[in-house]
C-alpha cells in the first residue's frame, strides 16, 4: 500500500514504498527539468531547472532525515537564513531560499542545489550565539553563490538518468504514473545524492564558501570571528572519519588557516537582543 505525505518545509510530495522514501516530481515540476530531448547545459539549465532539481535532492535527503517540525525554530532559522541571504551575491533565486532543521545528533549542515539549505539540530546545539549559527547559514548560502551542488550533480554519471525523469514524467498525467516513474527513476537522483553526502564539494569548493561566508557576514552585521570559534568548536567535537561534518569537509585546522586573514576586525562585545532571541527561538531545538 503507498500512501502520500507532503514535506511541509519543502512543498515536496513524497510517497512511501517498501525500503523506503521515493519522490513524486510533480508534473510541473517536470516540464520545469525540460520535456526535450535533452539539456544543454549553458542554454537550457536555467535558475527553474535548478532548482526541481535541487527540490528532487532534497526529497532524497529526506530518505535519510526526518525534518525536525518545530514552527519558532525554523521560523527563527529561516528568518535568519533570509536575512544572511540578501546579502549574498545571489539575494533571490529562483522560489527563494529554503531553511530547513534535521532532527538528527549529527554535526552537519549542507546546501543542495535549489537554494535548499539544512541544518541538523546537532549542529545548532553547539551553536550559543546568533553570531555563530550566522556563520554556518552564511556559509551554505555560500554553496549556493558559487552553484557548488549543481556543479557536482553535472559530472554524476547519473546526470542523464535526471534528464530522463524530466523527460518521462512531463508526458504522466496521474499521480500513480508519476509515482510508477518515480521509483523506476528514483535511484538515479539517490546515487547522485549520496555522493554529495558522503563526500561533500571538496575542498576547493569549501574555501569558496567559507570566503563567502565570511563576506555576506560583514555586509550583514554579524562577527565574523564566529566563523573561527566554530571551526574550532567543530574541530574538538568532529571525529575524523565520522558521519555527517567530518566526512564532507577539510580538517577546521587546515580552514582556519586559509581563512584568518580575512577576518580584519576585533571580536565583537556581546549583543544582548540577539542573544535573547537565539535562546528563545532555540530552546527546544538545542535540547
Amino acid at each position: 500500500m503507498r500512501s502520500i505525505i507532503r514535506a511541509k518545509s519543502l512543498g515536496i510530495v513524497l510517497s512511501i514504498r517498501p525500503g523506503g522514501w521515493s519522490l513524486l516530481l510533480l508534473v510541473g515540476a517536470a516540464m520545469g527539468l525540460g520535456g526535450c530531448a535533452g539539456i544543454k547545459w549553458n542554454k537550457d539549465f536555467t535558475p527553474k531547472n535548478k532548482y526541481y532539481i535541487g527540490r528532487s535532492v532534497s526529497a532524497q535527503v529526506l530518505n535519510q532525515y526526518k525534518v525536525y517540525e518545530d514552527p519558532q525554530a525554523t521560523r527563527y532559522v529561516n528568518l535568519l537564513g533570509q536575512t544572511l541571504a540578501k546579502f549574498s551575491d545571489v539575494p533571490e533565486p529562483y522560489k527563494g531560499y529554503h531553511f530547513i532543521i534535521l532532527d538528527s545528533p549529527e554535526v552537519n549542515a549542507f546546501a543542495a542545489p535549489g537554494s535548499f539549505i539544512f541544518v541538523s539540530r546537532g549542529m545548532l546545539r553547539i551553536c550559543a550565539t546568533e553570531d555563530e549559527l550566522a556563520a554556518v547559514l552564511a556559509h551554505e548560502i555560500g554553496h549556493i553563490q558559487h552553484e557548488h551542488g549543481v556543479k557536482v550533480i553535472r559530472k554524476s554519471r547519473n546526470w542523464a538518468g535526471l534528464v530522463k525523469i524530466g523527460k518521462f514524467i512531463a508526458q504522466a498525467t496521474t499521480d500513480s504514473e508519476i509515482a510508477e516513474l518515480a521509483d523506476k527513476f528514483g535511484d538515479d537522483i539517490g546515487n547522485a545524492v549520496g555522493t554529495m553526502l558522503r563526500k561533500g564539494y571538496g575542498r576547493s569548493a569549501e574555501k569558496e564558501a567559507d570566503s563567502a561566508g565570511i563576506e555576506i557576514m560583514h555586509r550583514t552585521g554579524y562577527d565574523t570571528n564566529a566563523v573561527i570559534t566554530m571551526l574550532k568548536k567543530m574541530e574538538k567535537r568532529v571525529k575524523p572519519g565520522s558521519t555527517g561534518f567530518g566526512s564532507t569537509h577539510p580538517s577546521p585546522s587546515v580552514r582556519i588557516d586559509a581563512i584568518k586573514s580575512l577576518i580584519k576586525s576585533p571580536p565583537a562585545k556581546a549583543n544582548a537582543a540577539r542573544q535573547a532571541r537565539f535562546d528563545k527561538a532555540l530552546m527546544a531545538a538545542r535540547q
